[in-house]
């Protein structure tokens, strides 16, 4: 959910899903508009969303943007693992949905010729939307080929990261996903690929550097892009005492970004220059998503 401008209502989506069996991809779930005074929803309709995992207000108070995963069938199970299409059944139709933040009308849909879902999405100081995506492929021949193909000789790395025990009892590898960046003018996608990287989570912007960051959690991972240099760079995320990182929280007004540990551990870094300025030996519990308040 998102909270609208005026700081009256709440706009929020609930999803539609079965975790057996196919859903119809008609059968979406339902917005609601929820008024804070009255604690009572005064509007719900038909979402035309499949599955949304997140979603936000652009910086101009224009619109919501939802990123809708297109979760229609389950990636488990001996069809997936037998087919030698290693993406065969990878979510479908991904799609970035846009709503009028005023009339709460759908505007558009723009959809993302990706294999795999739309976790996180942020947007930047001009404009365009990033998307984190969450890729698998089939763990079975076809789908160590689709590794082959995109690590080369790295492939046996990248598996040796892999939990081991968990792989002895799945039928999906984690494909290193890209990050998408969207114009929601224009609905051209940019595709950013980064390789290498396992299971994609949180994005963030700092609007005082304009970069972008990224965790990546089981390669314990932060990743920064720099859109005035069109370049990515790399840091593992041990360098602030963290590990398995999920959670990014920007400081706005400043250059720094906090990153949280799953279990334990919350750092403060410098943006500009990726130097860390604090470090918290907080414990998590699991915590996935963090979120910066003044007071």
């Amino acid at each position: 959910s998102v909270l609208l401008p005026g700081n009256k209502h709440i706009f929020g989506l609930f999803n539609r899903i079965a975790y057996e069996g196919k859903l119809d991809p008609e059968n979406t779930g339902r917005t609601y508009l929820l008024d804070i005074e009255s604690r009572s929803v005064v509007d719900s309709k038909p979402s035309g969303v499949l599955h949304g995992h997140d979603m936000l207000v652009t910086k101009d108070r224009r619109n919501i943007v939802v990123g809708d995963d297109g979760t229609i069938e389950t990636r488990f199970g001996d069809v997936l693992y037998q087919n030698e299409n290693p993406f065969s059944l990878i979510p479908g139709k991904p799609q970035l949905v846009v709503y009028d933040a005023t009339t709460l009308e759908q505007k558009r849909k723009i959809p993302l010729d990706i294999n795999g879902a739309v976790a996180h999405i942020a947007e930047d100081d001009m404009g365009f939307v990033y998307g984190a995506v969450e890729q698998y492929v089939a763990n079975n021949t076809a789908g160590q080929r689709a590794l082959d193909e995109l690590l080369g000789g790295d492939t046996t790395m990248y598996l040796n990261l892999l939990d081991r025990e968990l792989l002895s009892d799945t039928q999906e590898l984690p494909y290193p996903g890209p990050l998408l960046r969207v114009n929601l003018t224009t609905g051209n996608v940019e595709e950013q690929v980064e390789a290498r990287h396992q299971m994609p989570f949180d994005v963030k912007v700092n609007s005082r550097t304009g970069r972008i960051f990224h965790v990546f959690t089981e390669s314990n991972t932060l990743a920064q892009f720099d859109p005035s240099r069109n370049r990515w760079a790399y840091f593992n995320t041990e360098r602030y005492g963290i590990e398995t990182p999920y959670g990014l929280a920007d400081i706005p007004g400043t250059k720094l970004m906090a990153i949280n540990g799953f279990h334990d551990g919350i750092a403060l870094f410098d943006t500009s220059n990726m130097l860390m300025e604090q470090k918290f030996e907080t414990k998590n519990f699991g915590i996935k998503h963090m979120v910066f308040e003044a007071t």
